[in-house]
């Protein structure tokens, strides 16, 4: 007895060594590593505002009950995607507000989850713990960013999430006998389908996990168990058929060729990326070179793979990504696609297994395996660092964004109850240069079709009815070009609205930010001030005063109009520091171009404001004032005793 339990007990150490063993501790090394990764390439989103749909989305749960979330799609939303919502309107009440931080934390925790659950099903799977690489790539996948860093599209990472989850749980329960994983799984197959219509791919996956499985001997007949994810799935179609679904639009059969051409180029991204490249330095069409690298990347690697030891991994990831793109390839138009980057969220776990396997082949040559692996993991660190800056490339965009819609959020709740006028408030941002042949990669800020009383309620809780409007925006002239969100209007229609008493914002595209600001207003019906500090004519300037706020300077103007004001001048404002040097100017209209003088009438009081953007500007400045003619001539003033203006200038207070 004595030695049985002295073995009893030197087996129990021996259990517990191998627990802490380092093949044991990887997984949780692996989930530390996915998380670190996912904040390291995303974590600036958790100080993003609601982009793309998301204030309408997150406001629809507010009249409905969690019941009437599952029974039925929302008045005006095509989609069944319930569980989505119920998460967002369970978050809003135990805040009570839209918590911007807490719901961008939930796409990037999904996120993180998914490449850690990558890399547990390809490890369970493959046996190898080169499994990392493929999570790694998952992680950077470049379409990911529209999944990840916009809030509203949670139902994309996490319905990839529940399946690879379900597909782990599925592998333990069979591998182990073990219902309980089993039944796990079938309820993430039920959630994936309450998620997102991509959950329809839970049962199909689940019958090609099996087949793996019942080949590579590992199980020795199908589970019954299969039938409760099918018994789901077809209460779910049932269901689903019986709903009013968007319509295909214009969608033709040439579609599909177009998205089976960007899931080619999005799959295949690793050579792809190198498209731009290559047209630049040697020519050719890039479309057509897209289809070339990416067929004859995807056929090495595949011979690489057959002679490498590892016969139908590409070949099953290869299946998995058509599959997961199917239903998406043959139900929306091609314009719908290629403005969607985040459908291919969930094709990114099968591109990723496909290229990520390439460095843990092993030839018959030791010395040609080396090589191999030495060329391979450089050729995909070059990826995994493209990848990287294609990414922040839009995390740099949706950050500007953000500024502009805190901007937009701070201006309307000031008019909480009442009206706004916005102009050139951009729609989305598009890159100068595209990284990738097809696709529009830019980013969706605020669309035409979501009014911007939506995002000020979101972000305020104020009810304040905001109208947008464009004014010759300079939408190809700032880092991005853009489109603007609402109709052109002219300054006619601007200056009947200030004259309605309605208040007016602007959005300013500067060198470091967007500005979302009042640029002054006009009020009609003033009687004439008692002084003034100068005359242009019939126009006076009451006063003129510059303020400093860190390397933006605001020059306030307050001009009325005593009578009639020849021609159509144009105020001009100069900067200077103590030397003499010019630092900036601008000529223009008041109200940033908005209102001309040629509409101004006697009695109008109208005070302008003015923001200079100076970074790196120190010690006092010198400003002044005058009007200019159409041809810029300085038009002659005279100041509060009569007398000229020194040079038709109005000299203002100095500025540090």
């Amino acid at each position: 007895r004595l030695v049985m339990a002295r073995e009893t007990g030197q087996g129990s150490v021996g259990a517990r060594l191998r627990a802490l063993s380092p093949g044991a501790a990887l997984p949780w090394l692996a989930l530390a590593g996915s998380s670190l990764v996912t904040l390291a390439v995303y974590g600036r989103a958790l100080g993003f505002s609601y982009f793309f749909d998301d204030a309408y989305d997150l406001t629809r749960t507010e009249s409905f009950g969690y019941w009437q979330i599952l029974a039925h799609p929302f008045p005006g939303y095509a989609y069944y995607r319930p569980l989505s919502f119920i998460i967002w309107k369970a978050l809003y009440q135990l805040t009570g507000r839209y918590d911007p931080v807490l719901l961008h934390l939930l796409p990037l925790a999904a996120h993180a989850v998914a490449g850690w659950l990558l890399f547990l099903l390809l490890r369970r799977l493959t046996g190898s713990n080169w499994s990392l690489l493929p999570a790694l790539l998952f992680l950077t996948y470049p379409f990911s960013f529209q999944a990840v860093e916009i809030l509203g599209t949670l139902m994309h990472t996490l319905v990839t999430a529940e399946l690879l989850a379900m597909l782990v749980l599925w592998y333990d329960g069979r591998t182990r006998a073990s219902w309980l994983h089993l039944a796990l799984a079938s309820l993430l197959a039920a959630a994936a389908l309450w998620t997102h219509e991509y959950g329809a791919l839970a049962a199909p996956l689940l019958l090609a996990l099996e087949g793996l499985l019942l080949f590579q001997r590992r199980i020795r007949r199908p589970s019954l168990w299969l039938l409760v994810p099918l018994v789901f799935e077809a209460l779910y179609l049932q269901l689903w058929f019986t709903m009013d679904k968007p319509g295909s639009g214009n969608f033709t059969h040439a579609d599909v060729g177009s998205n089976a051409a960007i899931w080619l180029q999005n799959v295949a991204y690793p050579c792809s990326r190198q498209v731009a490249w290559i047209s630049d330095q040697l020519g050719g069409d890039p479309l057509t070179l897209v289809f070339v690298l990416s067929l004859a990347g995807m056929a090495l690697a595949i011979v690489a793979y057959q002679l490498g030891g590892r016969r139908w991994l590409p070949l099953l990831a290869l299946a998995a990504g058509a599959a997961a793109f199917a239903p998406s390839a043959v139900s929306l138009t091609y314009e719908y696609v290629q403005n969607g980057p985040r459908l291919f969220y969930v094709v990114a776990p099968a591109s990723a297994a496909f290229w990520g396997f390439l460095p843990a082949l092993r030839f018959k040559r030791p010395a040609l395996t080396l090589g191999w692996r030495v060329a391979t993991l450089a050729l995909l660190a070059v990826v995994v660092a493209q990848s990287v800056l294609f990414i922040q490339r839009r995390t740099v965009m949706l950050a500007y964004g953000t500024q502009m819609a805190q901007g937009i959020i701070r201006e309307g709740a000031r008019h909480d109850g009442g009206s706004l006028l916005i102009l050139n408030v951009p729609a989305w941002f598009a890159p100068k240069t595209q990284e990738y042949p097809r696709g529009h990669l830019g980013v969706q800020l605020e669309p035409g079709y979501t009014g911007l009383d939506r995002l000020v309620y979101a972000g305020s809780g104020a009810r304040t009815t905001v109208d947008s409007g464009a004014l010759d925006p300079q939408i190809n002239s700032w880092h991005y070009n853009f489109q603007p969100h609402g109709e052109p209007l002219s300054v006619e229609a601007i200056d009947a609205r200030l004259r309605a008493g309605e208040p007016l914002a602007v959005a300013e595209l500067e060198p470091d930010r967007i500005a979302v600001r009042e640029p002054g207003s006009l009020t009609a019906g003033q009687p004439a001030p008692a002084e003034h500090q100068a005359a242009f004519s019939g126009l006076w300037l009451v006063s003129a005063s510059t303020t400093r706020d860190g390397d933006h300077l605001t020059v306030v103007s307050r001009w009325y109009v005593a009578g009639s004001i020849p021609g159509d001048p144009r105020l001009r404002v100069e900067l200077r520091d103590p030397g003499g040097k010019l630092l900036a100017e601008r000529s223009g209209y008041a109200l940033d171009g908005c209102s001309p003088p040629r509409l101004w009438r006697p009695g109008d009081l109208i005070e302008d404001r003015e923001v200079f953007a100076l970074p790196g500007t120190r010690g006092p400045i010198a400003a002044r004032m005058g009007l200019v003619d159409t041809s810029g001539a300085l038009l002659p003033g005279r100041d509060t005793a009569g007398q000229p203006l020194p040079g038709d200038w109005v000299a203002l207070n100095g500025t540090r």
